[in-house]
């Protein structure tokens, strides 16, 4: 028995047109993915430097610019200062994907820091300035980098997308909370 050709024809057509969907699928997942990641990665650059900017908050002469004549920060908020910027650091390290875990200690760890750099006397002149503009830096790669989460994981949800994530790996990426905002704004400096 011999099948007819024209269904046989219309079956390889609906299966290229199948692998042609998945493959594009999978490409548009694994692009998202890798904006995702990068945006990620370019944070935790942003936050190394701020770590080495608020490096000279750790010894008060520099803090103030060459040694002024000022009160020095008092030896517990500097040794909790201290401790903040090396738990920081550390978690910095072992943080490579945007998992809830990571994003979550990342977080929770910049806000210590930022808590106890506060109780610092402020670095002045061009340190200050220094200062302000990487975290400014910092505030505008959370922004982009909760952008494109959220447009992979959107991704992730939209079908025919949806058919590959679980398979394939494509886990969900969590946003970097943003700083609770009150009524006025307040500069950590």
């Amino acid at each position: 028995m011999t099948g007819d050709p024209l269904a046989a024809q219309a079956i390889i057509a609906i299966i290229a047109a199948s692998a042609a969907v998945a493959v594009l699928s999978y490409r548009k997942l694994a692009a998202e993915r890798q904006r995702c990641l990068n945006s990620f990665a370019r944070l935790g650059v942003l936050l190394k430097h701020l770590c080495a900017r608020l490096e000279p908050l750790a010894d008060p002469a520099r803090a103030r610019g060459g040694g002024q004549a000022a009160p020095g920060p008092d030896a517990c908020a500097l040794a909790e200062f201290q401790r903040a910027r090396l738990a920081a650091s550390t978690v910095l390290l072992g943080a490579s994907h945007p998992t809830g875990r990571a994003v979550s200690e990342i977080a929770r760890a910049f806000a210590e820091l930022d808590a106890a750099a506060g109780r610092l006397p402020a670095p002045a002149g061009r340190a200050g300035e220094d200062l302000r503009e990487c975290q400014a830096r910092v505030a505008r790669a959370r922004a982009v980098f909760n952008g494109t989460a959220e447009s992979y994981n959107r991704a992730r949800r939209s079908f025919p997308l949806a058919l590959f994530t679980r398979p394939f790996g494509f886990r969900k990426a969590y946003l970097y909370p943003v700083p609770e905002e009150s009524g006025e704004r307040e500069e950590p400096f």
